[in-house]
């Protein structure tokens, strides 16, 4: 019996111990958006204490997005609610969903908020400005200072202009339509379209192939020359939710963490592309995934923690480049 209570004694001593090692990881986030949002809520679930830094007191940006199937089982999974999300089934097994980013931000938000995350209005200016902790993850986006701060250089792959236009149908579509990417000289640009429909609205993106701009009129213009005319007359009158002359990055960073900081880059600090292929946020919250992986490694001292996210996040950026380099050809 007393071989039986000293087995006891040791077990429960191992499990409080590994309890108390889980609870030591602490991880800083900088970037309040989606992927920085979903990082925190990954590592708040692999035991971590977490605080985010962001520099904006509130979320604005209109952008509509769409989030494919998996998107959709990761935000079930950090238990994320989205109420102004449209979800639209493409077959028994499949979902798409388009909501706006402030959207989407103010979701993840609310989520953050429920598990008692600690989010702070700060803007980072270097590594001084960070308190004491584990892991420290840069997810300021495009033009990342957390990356600045590490010395990771980008691989450029383009820049560029793009446009856009959301707006509700009052024919509504039956199905879900993706047309092909239209590439057009308009006006003397060369230009790339593509218009997505869904029941209850129709969504359309133009793009440059350089830094030309996208003025509404040339907006509608284009809209027009690839035959979507009902569009078009939307955003004549006024009726469509226009965005112009977003500046638009097809970048990747040549590397994805540095161990000796004890820092990693998801989101757009780490890759970012553009919109038109709509892949962008999907990736974020890819990547966040990929932190949530790297966190349970760094709990089980495992010296492949870093490795393994280089690897992973290449992977999942290199996949979004490729879908994208067209885009930016000449």
């Amino acid at each position: 019996m007393k071989i039986i209570f000293i087995i006891l004694f040791f077990i429960a001593t191992f499990l409080q111990k590994q309890k108390l090692n889980a609870k030591e990881l602490s991880v800083v986030i900088i970037g309040g958006g989606p992927a920085g949002l979903a990082t925190a809520i990954e590592a708040e679930q692999h035991g971590a204490t977490v605080t985010i830094f962001e520099k904006r007191g509130d979320y604005s940006r209109p952008q509509n997005i769409f989030l494919t199937n998996d998107s959709l089982k990761l935000l079930e999974k950090w238990g994320v609610t989205v109420p102004q999300m449209h979800v639209t089934e493409v077959d028994a097994n499949e979902k798409v969903a388009f909501v706006q980013i402030k959207k989407l931000e103010e979701a993840l938000e609310k989520r953050v908020k429920e598990l008692n995350i600690t989010k702070l209005q700060k803007e980072f200016q270097d590594f001084s400005d960070v308190p004491p902790c584990t892991i420290i993850v840069g997810a300021d986006g495009t033009y990342s200072r957390v990356r600045e701060a590490l010395e990771i250089d980008c691989h450029p792959f383009g820049t560029a202009i793009g446009g856009g236009a959301f707006m509700r149908l009052t024919a509504p579509s039956e199905k879900i339509d993706i047309t092909p990417p239209v590439r057009k000289g308009v006006r003397g640009k060369e230009l790339f379209a593509r218009k997505i429909s869904v029941p209850f609205a129709s969504i359309v993106f133009v793009q440059s192939c350089s830094l030309q701009t996208i003025s509404k009129q040339e907006l509608e213009h284009t809209v027009r020359e690839c035959g979507w005319n009902a569009e078009a007359a939307l955003i004549q009158e006024g009726k469509a939710n226009v965005l112009e002359n977003i500046a638009i990055v097809l970048q990747q960073a040549k590397t994805f963490s540095d161990e000796k900081k004890g820092a990693i880059l998801v989101g757009d600090a780490a890759a970012s592309a553009s919109f038109f292929e709509g892949m962008g946020a999907n990736t974020a919250l890819k990547t966040a995934a990929i932190a949530g992986d790297f966190f349970a490694k760094i709990q089980a001292s495992d010296a492949s923690a870093y490795s393994t996210f280089n690897q992973a996040m290449q992977t999942t950026t290199d996949e979004l480049i490729e879908q994208n380099r067209y885009l930016f050809c000449p």
